[in-house]
């Protein structure tokens, strides 16, 4: 018993005013800073630096975060330019980044940041006044993070929270004031795509607006339904029928600007009207006065971290992001990476990303299992041969769930074949990877599969054996019938 008190004495001493456990942290960290507010992104890699600057230190309530990964979301576009709520008070140059991912190593008094010691996270930056995410070294407040679960791949953790959290925050704001079907602008976003995926999760439809038709036939390849193209001669009246037939009850909006008045005119009795960004730039809100007076139409502003502190408590918010991590696993929810970069070539991909948006994210790789990870390209693959015996091959529609896990196929959990026993699987259930000769590329294998391969074989490498013994499927329904045909595999 004295043991254990004069333990808890010391962790207690240690985590009053510094760091809660032992100094990982160097005292000089790299990190991007920002020199002079931009308006225009094209001048960003001359306003970007690469600096050192000291390890920062967490106050109570507070934890030091190693950074893995980060990334560039429109809020950090607003920062950049020295947008009011994001960058009002900053003294330049400082480092931005609202969001991230990485391992906790340090820690300020409080029970929270103890809690979350030597684990990984995805944090968000909530105290504006501290340099942001974009470092080897960042402090949060500890009830602006989520532990991660260890399926979530790192360039995914980077962007869990801010347009994860925005995209689940508006449908079930909309759900819970009773609306079925939501009409969305900038539909093919990031946020966007979420929304649509995860709406269609709990049953809901969506109306989406995009600008040009190429961007409507990528939404309806993905199992859009309402998709329709903003511009057109007859683009109010058609939008009018849609939300009219499918019973729209509210719009969410991140643009703004003149558009708003035809999709506020679209809108029913007593709908609402929702914009949480400002892709339009400074252009005001376009109102018709006898919208609002005849229709009683709401219109409110959307800002996550607002809707956050108002909704939810440090518990609850943990829940939150534990079901997110879930629609992650599920493939509800995923946001889409166009380019993963170092903290040298971050800022020359900023203006790439600004100019197509709906192509995907860049991201920050900072640490070397980042850079590994997302950047560095694999090793050539071995061509020691493995024969594997191949089953017939399942037909898609042969079964309308994972014959693993018995998840149920959708338009979110596609199907997947093993390219070893030749069955039908979820993603989760074929993770392995191996290289197949009859494919020529490193393909598919289940769970079941991927143990019954050599050593060498499941793990990529070369093959210590040269006559190695052939291995069979593993099903989880029926064990593998006489005669199948043998390919090589190359491990």
């Amino acid at each position: 018993e004295r043991q254990t008190m004069a333990a808890a004495e010391e962790t207690s001493n240690a985590t009053q005013g510094g760091l809660a456990q032992k100094p990982e942290a160097p005292r000089m960290m790299k990190a991007i800073a920002l020199t002079r507010f931009v308006s225009d992104p094209s001048e960003l890699p001359a306003a970007l630096e690469v600096v050192e600057r000291p390890v920062p230190v967490p106050g109570d309530n507070e934890m030091l975060v190693k950074m893995d990964a980060s990334v560039c979301n429109p809020s950090d576009l607003e920062q950049l330019r020295g947008g009011e709520f994001y960058a009002g008070g900053k003294t330049l140059p400082f480092v931005p980044g609202l969001e991230g991912t990485g391992r906790v190593v340090g820690a300020g008094s409080g029970v929270l940041p103890s809690f979350f010691m030597g684990k990984r996270v995805a944090v968000a930056l909530n105290d504006f006044s501290r340099d942001g995410t974009w470092a080897e070294y960042c402090v949060v407040s500890a009830s602006a993070a989520a532990p991660l679960e260890a399926h979530m791949p790192i360039d995914q953790s980077a962007c869990l929270i801010v347009n994860p959290l925005t995209a689940v925050g508006l449908v079930d704001l909309c759900a819970a004031r009773g609306v079925t079907a939501i009409l969305q602008t900038a539909a093919l976003s990031q946020v966007g795509r979420m929304v649509s995926s995860y709406a269609r999760s709990k049953g809901m439809t969506t109306v989406n607006i995009v600008r040009r038709q190429e961007q409507a036939d990528e939404l309806q390849e993905l199992g859009e339904k309402h998709v329709i193209v903003a511009g057109g001669e007859s683009f109010g009246e058609d939008l009018k029928q849609i939300c009219a037939a499918v019973g729209v009850g509210a719009c969410i909006d991140p643009v703004g600007g003149v558009g708003s008045r035809e999709l506020i005119a679209a809108l029913p009795l007593k709908g609402s009207y929702i914009v949480y960004g400002s892709l339009s730039g400074n252009e005001p809100l376009q109102v018709d006065h006898g919208q609002l007076v005849n229709l009683g139409v709401t219109l409110e502003g959307f800002h996550l971290k607002r809707y956050l502190q108002d909704t939810y408590n440090t518990i609850s918010s943990l829940r939150l992001l534990n079901r997110v991590q879930d629609l992650f696993k599920r493939g509800v929810l995923k946001v889409k990476v166009a380019q993963c970069c170092t903290l040298e070539d971050f800022a020359p991909g900023i203006p790439a990303y600004t100019k197509a948006m709906s192509a995907g994210k860049v991201v920050l790789c900072i640490s070397q299992w980042a850079i590994t990870e997302l950047i560095t390209p694999a090793p050539p693959v071995p061509t020691t041969v493995v024969p594997v015996k191949v089953t017939e091959w399942q037909p898609d529609n042969a079964t309308p769930v994972c014959v693993r896990c018995t998840a149920p196929f959708s338009i979110t959990l596609r199907r997947h074949h093993c390219r070893v026993c030749g069955k039908v699987f979820c993603d989760d259930c074929t993770s392995g990877r191996s290289y197949i000769a009859e494919f020529d590329q490193i393909v598919r294998v289940c769970v079941g599969c991927k143990p019954t391969l050599p050593a060498a074989a499941a793990a990529g490498g070369a093959s210590s054996s040269s006559a190695p013994a052939p291995v069979g499927p593993q099903d989880p329904t029926a064990a593998p019938t006489p005669g199948e045909p043998t390919v090589g595999v190359h491990c």
